[in-house]
């Protein structure tokens, strides 16, 4: 039944598998060929549905027209939210099973025609979009992608905040092998580099050569836009080091936040990069976000 509405089949762990899928979505769509629209789940997973999580881009790399279809479920007892903690699938399915009905509300939004530069950009493409649906429907977004899941959980296993700047360099640290490094080490490393590295703010390229990720730089995107919050386009790259102070758990939380201000060269450290400590610590993106600014403490800090 379900090989006859023609679906395509991703395994989400295999590279390989998902730019076959990618080709074969915009072979689809750009074809002119009689196939049925095409369905996506733009996610690419399940939330708590509390946020519109990251769109992957699978969808909008062909530069093609999309209609936004919202489901909402409207039941009093929600058992069709499944996401990375909570009872698993088989527990849902079951719970689910025993509501005498399930009631779903399918809303179709306006058909978002991209401009030349979104069909350019898919990312921009994805984003803009799920700004459009997040106004429309009053839902908000998360910084997270479904691919965050587990190192939330690495996080949270490591007693860190599970913010999205931290979670993103946990990430980060993976998709570039220096997850076995050990963070002394690799601190170490970069303070060295520091003293020949003159300029110290740039964009993401800048960044991937203070990194040795020139050859490389689209793997620094994501975490270098969670942590450029003014959208400056211009980072002190140093902010990758405060947050590798941040994951040391063999140090008391205020020496590593006492580490991590003094990375940038300065005891009182200015307004941008205590911001960055907080964007770290306390997901707060701005000076202005955190009202208790006036009563700074660490161990405040630490506190949930």
């Amino acid at each position: 039944l379900v090989k006859y509405t023609q679906p395509l089949f991703v395994k989400s762990e295999d590279p390989d598998s998902r730019r076959k899928i990618a080709e074969k979505i915009r072979e689809r769509v750009t074809s002119g060929k009689d196939f049925e629209q095409l369905l996506l789940f733009p996610e690419g997973g399940c939330g708590n549905r509390k946020a519109l999580l990251q769109f992957k881009l699978g969808g909008f790399a062909p530069g093609v027209p999309v209609q936004p279809v919202f489901i909402r479920y409207k039941n009093e007892l929600d058992t069709c939210t499944w996401s990375w903690e909570g009872p698993g699938a088989l527990k849902q399915l079951w719970l689910t099973l025993t509501q005498f009905s399930i009631r779903c509300e399918l809303e179709f939004l306006p058909v978002y025609r991209p401009s030349e530069y979104e069909r350019e950009n898919p990312r921009i493409f994805a984003d803009n979009v799920r700004s459009f649906v997040s106004c429309w429907t009053e839902t908000p977004m998360s910084c997270f992608t479904v691919d965050d899941a587990r190192f939330l959980k690495m996080a949270k296993d490591s007693f860190l905040p599970p913010t999205a700047a931290l979670v993103k360099l946990l990430r980060l640290r993976k998709s570039i092998g220096r997850h076995h490094i050990d963070l002394s080490d690799e601190l170490l490393e970069l303070k060295g580099k520091r003293k020949y590295f003159e300029k110290m703010r740039g964009n993401v390229k800048h960044m991937a050569f203070y990194l040795g990720l020139e050859r490389c730089p689209e793997v620094l995107k994501d975490f270098y836009r969670t942590l450029d919050q003014h959208e400056t386009n211009s980072l002190d790259v140093r902010v990758y080091d405060a947050g590798l102070y941040l994951l040391r758990t063999d140090l008391k939380v205020r020496e590593k936040l006492k580490r991590a201000f003094r990375v940038f060269g300065t005891e009182n450290a200015p307004a941008e990069h205590l911001e960055t400590i907080l964007l770290y610590w306390k997901g707060v993106p701005t000076l202005k976000a955190f009202s208790k600014l006036d009563k700074f403490d660490p161990e405040e800090l630490h506190s949930s």
